[in-house]
């Protein structure tokens, strides 16, 4: 009896051992996937194939060149970048049959079709909803182009801010006079349509209004940066 019960303690803890190296392990990888806190998609709509930069097939136009990877070619036309090529990750096994270009693009920008009435978010918004907000003066997901989508069931906080607030050259006081028409605007638009759509319009606009600050100033100046940085 006391032999049975040592072997099942010595099972018992050698699990507990087991699933604890195992649990300290995950813990470290995701220190490390952590660390990455920046994401910048280019969605290169109407861009050049696939074929004719990352994964050659031999029949296109572009011939190939080497990188400093071995047995890693990519295309003759990008021979800037096939030079920092053993800082990519360049995946080739992506397969879809989806044929529309519409739905292949909600597919490629939320991980799913589009179907029924539900609207998933996009890669920009999870990432919105994931990551804490450093800097409350800059948004954490901007659009420039129109391209990546929308917030989805996770609502207008994680809406992306699209496009350009304000020319440069906009004095301060120009533009308050225009917000204050706006409001007027909203105010006898909101008694006749939905207030809640409205609402939304309202919170998108004054996190875009928030690049105006001095926070998002320093943000944005590349000047700040070491020139190694800014001649990448």
């Amino acid at each position: 009896m006391n032999r049975v019960s040592t072997r099942r303690e010595f099972v018992r803890m050698s699990a507990a051992a087991l699933l604890a190296s195992r649990l300290s392990a995950l813990e470290g990888q995701e220190t490390k996937r952590r660390r990455a806190r920046n994401c910048i998609v280019l969605w290169m709509a109407g861009g050049p194939s696939h074929v004719d930069t990352w994964d050659l097939k031999g029949y296109g136009p572009a011939g190939t060149v080497d990188t400093p990877v071995p047995g890693i070619k990519i295309s003759e036309w990008l021979p800037l970048v096939a030079k920092e090529a053993r800082h990519l990750a360049i995946i080739r096994s992506m397969t879809s049959k989806e044929e529309d270009h519409d739905r292949a693009t909600v597919l490629m920008h939320t991980g799913h079709l589009p179907a029924g009435g539900v609207e998933f978010p996009t890669l920009g918004s999870v990432a919105s909803r994931h990551w804490r907000k450093a800097t409350p003066e800059v948004p954490l997901f901007v659009d420039l182009g129109g391209h990546a989508g929308g917030a989805g069931f996770l609502g207008v906080n994680h809406a992306p801010v699209s496009g350009v607030v304000a020319n440069a050259g906009t004095a301060r006081d120009r533009l308050e006079k225009r917000l204050k028409l706006l409001e007027v605007a909203d105010q006898d638009f909101s008694k006749r349509s939905n207030t809640a759509a409205l609402s939304g319009d309202k919170k998108v606009r004054d996190r875009a209004l928030e690049l105006l600050g001095p926070k998002a100033a320093e943000a944005f100046d590349v000047g700040r940066e070491e020139p190694k940085v800014r001649e990448a």
